[in-house]
């Protein structure tokens, strides 16, 4: 489980909020997270960030569009300047 810190959380859909960046808000999923351990004793949160492939993340046919780094690194700026 994932234990995302609700301020942080927040501050992240405002800094979006004068981008072109659209959040949208994850329903619960059953998957595994080791980055969720951390989150236990650490503030923070983790997003997934939409790479527009029809196959999954440990799927061998995943084709990620590389545009999305460059959405992820700003949406992450856009918090740290916030």
């Amino acid at each position: 489980m994932v234990h995302n810190d609700g301020e942080y959380v927040e501050r992240f859909k405002d800094a979006l909020s004068d981008t072109n960046i659209e959040f949208v808000e994850a329903e619960e999923a059953m998957t595994g997270e080791d980055f969720g351990y951390m989150l236990r004793d650490l503030r923070g949160f983790m997003f997934w960030l939409g790479v527009d492939s029809e196959h999954g993340l440990h799927n061998s046919k995943l084709n990620p569009k590389e545009d999305a780094i460059e959405v992820g690194i700003k949406a992450v700026v856009n918090m740290i300047k916030s």
